[in-house]
């Protein structure tokens, strides 16, 4: 991982700027503000890791959903399920910082969407990028989700499930929830499926992602479980007897969907090391 680490390191003032681009573009889906305008940006950042890229928009006043696949070194698969939508900024007033203006200020960028989950969205492509410019492919088969409706119910999302199931067949679904406990410990919160599928299968999956949290961080992270009911994409993962990971790269002083929504941007560039570590544990190899 040596070298996917050096790519990352050198690569991460980039990455930063591009999550910075997506920041600044506003993405309400309550108003259908600047959605459009940002499933295109997404979609340029999954055309640089994938050939494979598909636009769904049911309706004309809908969200696009961006799906996207990448071959891997084996037939192993992750899917990565994300939303590029953002709640409304509230009081402006309330902001020390533009909502969409992306400010770096003291290792921190502000924005709204920076923790929920613009972030998380950009680390887990950067992740794949750095495997292909190293390797030229990932260590397992990629598929990415993103949705922009995730703040009204999901509602194109819940109808491709329906009509595309096979976009959502994978070993495993991590998700882009959590923040760290009061000691920094990162949260993981797994959803129990031992009612749905061989038990063995979820505990390898669930011992391969701490064990990846531990060898990053050097230290154990907080397991939390959660119910099949947290969100429209769990509920249908969860009927297709996938496991469900979930974590992120807020803190604690993030204060997603509140005033002054931040990241660290060293938190950044670390999630991308950790997604990176997390998909050759999940490959097996």
């Amino acid at each position: 991982m040596d070298k996917v680490f050096d790519f990352i390191d050198k690569s991460s003032a980039i990455y930063v700027k591009e999550l910075q681009a997506l920041l600044r573009q506003p993405s309400i889906s309550a108003c259908n503000d600047g959605i459009r305008e940002s499933a295109d940006i997404v979609k340029n950042l999954l055309h640089e890791i994938s050939r494979n890229v598909e636009v769904i928009q049911l309706h004309q006043d809908s969200a696009p959903l961006l799906y996207a696949e990448i071959s891997g070194e084996t037939e192993k698969t992750v899917l990565f399920y994300n939303y590029y939508n953002v709640r409304p900024p509230g009081s402006l007033g309330e902001w020390a910082y533009q909502p969409f203006g992306a400010t770096i200020d003291g290792g921190k960028i502000y924005a709204r969407g920076a923790a929920d989950n613009k972030g998380d969205l950009v680390a887990r492509m950067k992740a794949v990028e750095a495997f292909i410019k190293i390797r030229e492919v990932p260590p397992l088969r990629v598929k990415f989700i993103v949705e922009g409706e995730a703040e009204i119910g999901s509602p194109t999302l819940m109808s491709v499930a329906s009509h595309r199931p096979e976009m959502f067949h994978a070993d495993v679904c991590i998700l882009a929830k959590g923040s760290r406990d009061n000691e920094g410990r990162l949260e993981l919160t797994l959803t129990d499926l031992r009612h749905l599928r061989d038990h063995d299968s979820e505990s390898g999956i669930r011992d391969a992602v701490c064990e990846a949290v531990h060898e990053f961080y050097q230290r154990n992270p907080v397991v939390l479980f959660g119910s099949t009911e947290l969100s429209p994409m769990i509920q249908i993962v969860s009927q297709k007897g996938i496991p469900a990971v979930s974590f992120g790269i807020a803190n604690q002083d993030s204060r997603a969907h509140d005033s002054d929504e931040n990241i660290n941007t060293a938190d950044f560039v670390d999630g991308i090391k950790l997604t990176a570590i997390i998909m050759q544990k999940l490959s097996g190899r």
